[in-house]
């Protein structure tokens, strides 16, 4: 991807309310997905330009999420869980208003498979903390010039006690 083309920007404002994600790699027997909020804003580069067009909108088309330990311990499918990549469609107008977009930062594979599989049956005294840094990928409607930004999510794994 280009980057920085676009006569405006997206950033990520915010993921899941800036707070650690809390992964329970087995609740009550079975596996979950585990979904987090992105906030996004759209701005003009130029702060004098703040007109809300459609035309200079984007649309987040698709993510990509990676795992990384701040041990150094990275290794995928080892350490941490292996990257996923995603698709979706969301427009971003230009303006004050930030869009929230629900995306899946833990699968239900990813809980099948090491390193998490092994936190099963741990009762939460066995965890894994890790980082997600998720990169969207943007298109700008009119002008097809593209924009990504990045953010990153605390995720503790751990086969946390059933309530």
């Amino acid at each position: 991807a280009k980057d920085g083309e676009a006569d405006a920007f997206i950033s990520i404002v915010d993921i899941n309310g800036g707070s650690p994600l809390k992964s329970d790699v087995v609740t009550k027997g079975s596996v979950f997905n585990d979904l987090a909020t992105v906030t996004v804003a759209a701005r003009s580069k130029n702060p004098r330009f703040n007109e809300t067009q459609y035309t200079r909108a984007f649309r987040i088309t698709r993510y990509e999420i990676r795992y990384y330990r701040a041990d150094g311990r990275n290794v995928e499918g080892v350490d941490v869980p292996y990257r996923i990549a995603g698709n979706l469609t969301t427009a971003v107008d230009i303006g004050e208003q930030n869009a929230e977009i629900s995306i899946e930062f833990v699968r239900v594979q990813a809980k099948l498979e090491p390193p998490l599989r092994t936190l099963a049956g741990g009762g939460g005294a066995i965890a894994i903390s890790c980082f997600a840094e998720v990169t969207l990928y943007a298109t700008q409607i009119a002008s097809g010039d593209v924009a990504m930004a990045t953010g990153t999510l605390q995720i503790n794994f751990a086969d946390w006690a059933d309530q």
